[in-house]
């Protein structure tokens, strides 16, 4: 199966990450990939999301909650193509690393029979998205931390 990866050390406890992470209200003062997230961070609940890609161009996707787990993990499911065709579980693990310090676990993991054909297009957008917001939390919840 198909799956981007990033890992980031954010200098402050998982409390504060999950704070910024699950604000989803704020996303567009911070967030270049996921510029709106309406909805909350509850199991079950439905997100409408706007994801902005490298070239500019806004797509917009419904997603599931699967598991919201403060302040460890949080992941949503987002049928990409209608009939199951394609969809992506977006994860992020928060593992705390001693002294303050949270990790921060992101993948996207694809799924459906046409999973083998996003190594294209998709990986290569969301995997841009997936190491910018990466980037953009920690700048957010280290700026706001002091």
């Amino acid at each position: 199966m198909p799956k981007l990866e990033s890992r980031i050390d954010i200098q402050a406890p998982q409390h504060q990450v999950w704070a910024v992470l699950t604000d989803f209200a704020a996303f567009p003062e911070w967030n270049p990939y996921q510029r709106e997230v309406r909805g909350e961070a509850v199991e079950g609940r439905s997100l409408s999301l706007c994801v902005h890609e490298s070239g500019g161009t806004e797509r917009h996707y419904w997603a599931r909650v699967v598991t919201s787990a403060a302040p460890d993990l949080l992941r949503w499911q987002v049928e990409i193509l209608s009939a199951g065709l394609l969809r992506c579980m977006h994860t992020f693990e928060l593992i705390a690393s001693g002294k303050g310090k949270t990790t921060v676990e992101q993948s996207i993991r694809f799924s459906g029979p046409l999973a083998t054909l996003v190594r294209g297009r998709f990986a290569s957008e969301m995997g841009w998205g997936v190491e910018a917001m990466g980037k953009a939390l920690r700048e957010r919840v280290e700026g706001g931390s002091k």
